[in-house]
């Protein structure tokens, strides 16, 4: 039975992994609404390698599955907790995607607790089916940390351009827009 719960949780960090991937983007987002506004100017900067971060913590949890429950546990429930509550977060705030922002929360929960039952005798898993695991999660995390750089670098730009522009001028709008041309008024000169 327990190694069935090792099973299923694998297959909760590969659900993560994919999701991650599939709608790229989609983690750095979440996270951002974690961090405080008046903090994340000055940690833009290190969101990628925190990203990263939170994807090796989930690596690191698989790998210590098998040989060392209590660690697997440990870094679990930190990568789950943070999961969870980005993902709250997101929904809150009414992101889009908000379908796979609940898959994401649901599955974290069920994740923390899979690993609660774990935390003491673990699983023995197939060794081939983990390290598949912890490289769909590396590989996952390199590619959030390259679309979150994307994040933090436009984060900063817009920061240098001043007060020239408006406050929503990264907003992408989902229909056209009608704007007058520029000068209409003194073109009759």
């Amino acid at each position: 039975m327990k190694d069935i719960r090792g099973y299923l949780l694998l297959v909760i960090f590969v659900i993560h992994g994919i999701i991650n991937i599939r709608f790229f983007g989609f983690i750095p987002v979440i996270f951002t609404v974690i961090i405080p506004s008046m903090l994340y100017r000055y940690i833009a900067w290190a969101l990628p390698f925190l990203l990263l971060m939170y994807f090796l913590l989930g690596a690191a949890s698989v790998y210590y599955i098998s040989n060392n429950p209590r660690r697997a546990f440990f870094y679990g429930e930190v990568y789950f907790l943070f999961g969870f509550s980005g993902s709250l977060a997101a929904t809150v705030k009414n992101f889009p995607n908000l379908e796979m922002l609940y898959l994401w929360a649901l599955s974290s929960i069920f994740g923390a607790v899979l690993l609660w039952s774990l935390r003491k005798e673990g699983a023995n898993l197939n060794p081939l089916a983990v390290y598949m695991v912890i490289a769909l999660l590396v590989v996952s995390g390199l590619f959030t940390f390259i679309t979150s750089s994307w994040l933090a670098e436009d984060y900063y730009a817009h920061m240098d351009i001043g007060e020239g522009i408006s406050k929503n001028a990264s907003k992408v709008v989902g229909h056209p827009v009608q704007v007058p041309p520029p000068n209409l008024t003194n073109s009759s000169g």
